[in-house]
């Protein structure tokens, strides 16, 4: 073209090598030698790669079905994952090593939650990382989980929770400690139960008449009791053999090359190094009581015909593990087994000194300020004192229960309905009733000080968390249960889901993350002032960049730390997108070998933000769960909620603008009658635009449900 190639193209193949004065193209401006620019040039011509936005990805016209979730790049050149096994921290059960804990779900302890954080400085410490989590159901398990990603600021990684992963289901004797056993029943059962695998413990119909557990009335296992896949009680051997197909899932994983981190109980963790070191089940049964907040490391290779096989290591490697179990031996005694079975090819990550020294360097935080969730955010949601937001939540959820809040949802109608109406989707198993509930995620400084947040990874703000943990209670008290949560892979989305479930007292949901349900991406604007923009641009420019549906703001720097691409979460784990041509060749130059790159976007306007949003709702929610019966939480961002809005409401391009979402408030969608609800806080306010901020057009979301009792059997249609 006469006007000569882009100046992205000239800019792309700059270089700091010298230069004669003929190939400058500009003052200061050296151009790579034609060697260089041709090289680049083949390299994406090689690759294959396109050039234009798709929003979607799509085969023959219809949808390629997405992994949910971070899935991963394939890493073809660094052989097998890292397997990183972690015990869960200590429950709060007081001492929960001399007593059948089995399925019992206490939450872990001011002790165990410091142990957990030792095991993740201990990774960060070792430069270990993480590509996928498997855990159980369990929430002590759950939590550590929960605790190492936030400290490895990875809680946007997959985590599969596995009933297989869990402990020993001890039937009657969960909750007893040892003299309780043998004053029931005896001396000769407590030392089978100590000495054989095959022992199987008495069942729940012969449990103690205080004992109030009743696994199969929980729950995260009816589904398992309802189908027989779980045994009334089990043996050692039992639960040992029940491991295997979780384990294979996970030696898929590395051998693929991710990076595993599996935290589970005691008798799973064995059954896992049982599984690689090849040893029988008694061994596994005699194995080394695993120290809580010690990871342990194990490295593969490929064997035979891409077997995977466990690294050997090294001789001094070897003596080093030996001297550190001994020294756990010696420091928390034997256990129940005199001659422990030692892991020969793992390796520990600390000693019983580094430990102490851990816990040392966390003592200030039993005396830091208090959390407002039960330390599971560490310090970052730790507040001097409560806020004014926060105090309020507590009030009016006091004042609600105080009023006795009765189960109803409102709208413009005014004409209260019954919870159990506010979804018209398929009945499920106890006659509960479907709910599809979206909540913006709770609010953060950002929100406060008025700025563009975008994609930029902010954490909740103390009143945000009140106002996630006010919407859990809420939804707890008009008996809302889920079966799964949809969320981004934004901190403050995350954070706002699980503070929900914790409310709910149901950790143990499967949560899939997703980076299509993101924020609208705001590219140079992120992180800048509003009122600022409004001054500097005026208020016509503010509105059509903020609010306007075709509008993009301008886009951010490759180079920019506001940009996707130099975040290793999206370079990694998003493969649902072609090839970037400009930032694979600005790259493959840096690097100096190929080096391909997602297209990851630089700005959005909300039209951009729903063509990831909404298709993600088509061809990953609806079939997977609001199809099937589920009832579904969805937590996510202001503009990616408007989004879905404007198509589950029929809700015009040029009337969304003036729609708004407020922080923390539950919209519970109807499938059927594409309408929205909010739940009765008993605040006696029954019109939702008196109550909260909505928006100009908030009118749109909020109109009358029309439902046929007689399609209500029928599958909901999105």
């Amino acid at each position: 073209r006469a006007a000569g190639p882009p100046r992205w193209w000239l800019w792309a193949f700059e270089t700091d090598a010298p230069a004669s004065p003929a190939s400058m193209a500009g003052p200061g401006r050296r151009l790579a030698a034609p060697g260089v620019v041709l090289s680049a040039l083949t390299i994406a011509c090689l690759a294959g790669i396109g050039t234009g936005a798709i929003p979607f990805p799509r085969k023959s016209g219809n949808i390629v079905r997405m992994l949910p979730g971070a899935t991963g790049r394939v890493k073809s050149n660094t052989g097998p994952g890292t397997l990183i096994l972690v015990r869960n921290g200590l429950p709060n059960w007081g001492l929960p090593d001399e007593r059948f804990i089995g399925w019992a779900d206490p939450d872990l302890s001011e002790e165990g939650q410091m142990e957990v954080r030792s095991a993740a400085r201990l990774l960060v410490e070792s430069g270990h990382t993480i590509d996928t989590v498997h855990t159980s159901h369990m929430k002590r398990s759950i939590r550590t989980v929960w605790i190492i990603l936030h400290e490895l600021e990875r809680i946007y990684l997959p985590v599969s929770k596995d009933w297989r992963l869990a402990a020993r289901r001890c039937g009657a004797l969960t909750g007893l400690d040892e003299e309780g056993v043998a004053r029931r029943w005896g001396e000769t059962f407590l030392s089978e139960m100590r000495t054989s695998i095959d022992a199987r413990p008495p069942t729940l119909r012969e449990a103690p008449p205080d004992s109030e557990y009743r696994a199969s009335k929980e729950r995260p296992f009816v589904h398992l009791v309802e189908s027989n896949d779980i045994l009334d009680t089990e043996t050692i051997s039992e639960a040992l053999e029940r491991v295997e197909p979780a384990w294979k899932s996970i030696a898929a994983q590395l051998g693929s090359g991710k990076n595993v981190l599996v935290v589970g109980h005691q008798l799973s963790l064995a059954a896992i190094v049982a599984e690689i070191e090849g040893l029988s089940k008694e061994q596994a049964d005699a194995m080394i009581s695993i120290p809580r907040g010690c990871p342990l490391i194990y490295r593969f290779q490929k064997g035979p015909k891409g077997a995977l096989c466990v690294s050997e290591p090294s001789e001094s490697a070897m003596k080093k593990t030996a001297q550190r179990c001994a020294a756990f031996v010696e420091h928390f005694g034997p256990g129940r087994n005199r001659e422990p079975v030692l892991p020969r090819f793992a390796e520990f990550l600390a000693d019983p000194s580094d430990l102490e020294r851990m816990s040392r360097e966390q003592t200030s935080l039993r005396d830091a300020p208090t959390c407002i969730t039960s330390g599971a955010f560490g310090t970052e949601l730790c507040a001097v004192g409560p806020s004014e937001d926060m105090e309020r939540a507590e009030l009016e959820l006091a004042s609600s229960a105080a009023g006795g809040t009765t189960s109803t949802v409102s709208g413009l109608s005014r004409e209260p309905v019954t919870s159990l109406e506010i979804a018209s989707g398929r009945r499920k198993s106890g006659d509960q009733p479907q709910v599809v509930a979206i909540i913006r995620h709770g609010k953060t400084e950002h929100n406060k000080l008025g700025l563009f947040t975008g994609w930029e990874d902010v954490p909740l703000a103390a009143e945000g968390a009140a106002e996630a943990m006010a919407a859990g209670r809420l939804l707890a008290q008009h008996g809302v249960q889920f079966d799964v949560v949809y969320t981004s892979w934004l901190s403050r989305s995350i954070s706002t889901a699980w503070l929900v479930l914790e409310q709910l007292d149901a950790l143990w949901l499967p949560i899939v993350k997703s980076w299509r349900l993101n924020e609208r991406m705001y590219g140079r604007l992120t992180g800048l002032s509003k009122r600022m923009v409004r001054t500097k641009f005026g208020e016509q420019q503010f509105k059509m960049w903020r609010r306007g549906y075709t509008t993009r703001p301008p886009p951010v720097s490759s180079f920019s730390p506001m940009y996707p691409g130099n975040d290793d979460r999206y370079v990694t784990y998003v493969t649902d997108v072609r090839n970037s041509v400009r930032e694979t060749v600005i790259r493959s130059i840096e690097a100096g070998h190929l080096e391909l790159h997602p297209k990851l976007p630089k700005h959005e306007s909300l039209k951009d933000c729903m063509e990831r949003t909404i298709p993600y709702w088509r061809d990953v929610i609806a079939p997977e769960a609001i199809h099937a019966g589920k009832s579904v939480l969805i937590a996510s961002s202001e503009n990616a909620i408007r989004g879905l809005m404007m198509h589950l409401c029929d809700i015009p391009p040029d009337k969304i603008v003036g729609v708004e979402i407020p922080t923390g408030v539950p919209l519970i969608y109807d499938v059927k009658s594409k309408c929205i609800r909010i739940l009765d806080d008993g605040s006696g306010v029954t019109d939702p635009l008196e109550k909260y901020n909505f928006g100009s057009n908030g009118h749109l979301l909020f109109q009358p449900c029309q439902v046929d009792p007689d399609d209500e059997a029928q599958a909901p249609s999105a």
